[in-house]
């Protein structure tokens, strides 16, 4: 089953996209300039197209994409590079499950370009790097309904931490290339905690009164004015850096979230106001992105009974584990 990549990490995702040839678990210049050489002489293998773009997308993902400050000409060029790579592989692959998973890696490559976009120059700059992309070049329907289901879960005005891999990918994506909900500030929490250059671009979104404080920090602080969100993915509410200092966060299960800080007033959202169509489409279908969505719903639901009605009336009800 196609496992779409962590935003964070390859750990236990990267490592489970179909390859055609064993590849190691961290990606080496030699293994590159292998790859490299293999398209060099046979244009036409699909197969080596798709392995040299997962290959590109572990450089960048192991952080050999880092580079001075400001320099992100080397980097785009990286994430560049791996989309030609997945655009020829999903070409010369079409109808088969590695052409499949290359187009939606096309899709994440996208993702971490915007993300640097962001982290450069701001969530404007990501939406603009995202308005280039090919119509081509967008999540499975399934993904897509996911995003829509936990941006439209978290209050008005809301900070939402969301689960590296599938959750991240399609909040994201929804926030900065469609720009839904424009209100949220929408954080994938494993990158924001281990990449320093997020935690100042979300520490300078957040700090409109100049507060000046440690970047790592700045989330907590934001609870006590702003509601603070987490994806029902994470398999409990995720800890801050400086809840210690700070008064603990006391989180709330809502439907498809839990809710802390200003959200404890607001009012929930209506579990009729989720849908799942999409989701009854992918699991009709046998589509391996459906997974991920279940996954995320199946824990929601046991967190928040409610659900349960709606997910019924699609369809979902046994699939995601309800009673």
């Amino acid at each position: 089953m196609a496992t779409f990549l962590s935003s964070l990490g390859l750990v236990a995702l990267l490592a489970q996209v179909p390859a055609s040839s064993p590849s190691g678990a961290s990606a080496t210049a030699d293994s590159l300039a292998a790859l490299r050489t293999r398209v060099a002489q046979d244009s036409g293998n699909g197969a080596a197209w798709y392995d040299l773009g997962v290959a590109l997308l572990r450089w960048d993902l192991e952080g050999h994409g880092r580079h001075a400050p400001g320099d992100t000409l080397a980097a785009q060029g990286i994430l560049d590079s791996a989309d030609l790579a997945f655009r020829h592989a999903a070409t010369l692959l079409a109808g088969t499950r590695r052409g499949d998973s290359a187009r939606v890696l096309r899709a994440f490559s996208w993702g971490r370009a915007g993300l640097r976009a962001w982290e450069a120059d701001g969530i404007d700059a990501a939406s603009e790097r995202w308005s280039t992309a090919p119509p081509e070049v967008r999540l499975p329907a399934v993904l897509e309904e996911l995003g829509e289901n936990l941006l439209r879960a978290c209050p008005t005005g809301g900070v939402l931490l969301v689960r590296a891999g599938p959750d991240a990918q399609a909040a994201t994506y929804l926030r900065m290339a469609r720009r839904l909900r424009s209100d949220l500030e929408v954080i994938p929490f494993e990158v924001w905690r281990s990449d320093s250059a997020l935690q100042a671009r979300v520490a300078s979104d957040l700090d409109k009164a100049g507060h000046g404080e440690d970047p790592a920090t700045a989330i907590v602080r934001v609870a006590g004015q702003r509601p603070l969100c987490a994806d029902a993915g994470f398999e409990k509410p995720p800890e801050l850096p400086g809840e210690e200092r700070h008064s603990r966060i006391s989180w709330k299960p809502h439907p498809l979230v839990w809710v802390s800080g200003a959200g404890d007033k607001a009012e929930q959202v209506s579990p009729q106001e989720f849908a799942f169509a999409a989701l009854r489409m992918a699991l009709d279908a046998n589509d391996p992105w459906a997974g991920p969505a279940v996954q995320v719903y199946r824990h929601a639901a046991s967190l928040t009974s409610g659900l349960c009605t709606t997910l019924a009336g699609f369809g979902v009800k046994d699939a995601v584990g309800c009673r």
